[in-house]
């Protein structure tokens, strides 16, 4: 009967040890589950983001309507252009008025692909990702900036550059917080024409 109490007396304690080794063995594989799963459901929502993005942007259009003459007639027309191409064109009419760039259905189309690109940023950097995913998004979103903005934003910074409407200055915070990740002493207004913009864009591609 002694022999029996000391062996439940002994055992007891050993028993509740390996109980709570158990207990946190179990509940740290699935604070580790949790934890990449919240990881995953991140990157989810930034991937969704980023080709919200792509489609913002493929969806960008520009109308524009005209004359043309071939062998002595005239007919209308009327093009219609998409993304890279509307940017472009859209460019072509505020380099012609660079006042116009207001508050207008072609303006706020523009604004709100910098701000949908500003929110992926912002998801990029503030949300809980693995490292390598982080830094591979940040180099999507660095290369779709080159890309598919750099080129046109700009060309149209350097033009609205006096104006002193909401958009005119949201597009040009936005051209100069990208500019100053790899030059931070760009500013739009030390450039006397878009040819030496452009050389000092050029040259920093090269860089």
């Amino acid at each position: 009967m002694k022999i029996s109490t000391t062996v439940n007396a002994l055992a007891t304690p050993v028993i509740s040890l390996i109980s709570v080794v158990l207990l946190y063995l179990t509940l740290s594989k699935q604070i580790e589950s949790n934890y990449f799963q919240k990881k995953a459901k991140n990157l989810d929502l930034i991937l969704v983001m980023y080709n919200q993005l792509q489609v913002e942007y493929g969806n960008f259009t520009y109308n524009k309507k005209g004359q043309r003459a071939q062998v002595g007639v005239t007919t209308h027309y009327e093009d219609r252009f998409h993304g890279f191409d509307a940017l472009f064109e859209n460019l072509q009419s505020i380099r012609k008025k660079p006042e116009k760039f207001g508050p207008s259905y072609q303006s706020d189309k523009i604004v709100g692909l910098i701000h949908t690109f500003d929110l992926v940023q912002k998801l990029i950097l503030n949300m809980d990702l693995e490292k390598d995913a982080q830094n591979e998004l940040g180099a999507k979103m660095k290369n779709f900036y080159q890309t598919s903005f750099r080129p046109t934003f700009l060309d149209i910074a350097f033009h609205v550059r006096n104006n002193t409407n909401i958009n005119s200055k949201i597009l040009i915070d936005f051209v100069t917080n990208q500019e100053q990740k790899e030059n931070p002493a760009f500013d739009i207004n030390t450039f006397k024409s878009i040819g030496e913009l452009f050389k000092d864009h050029y040259n920093n591609n090269l860089d």
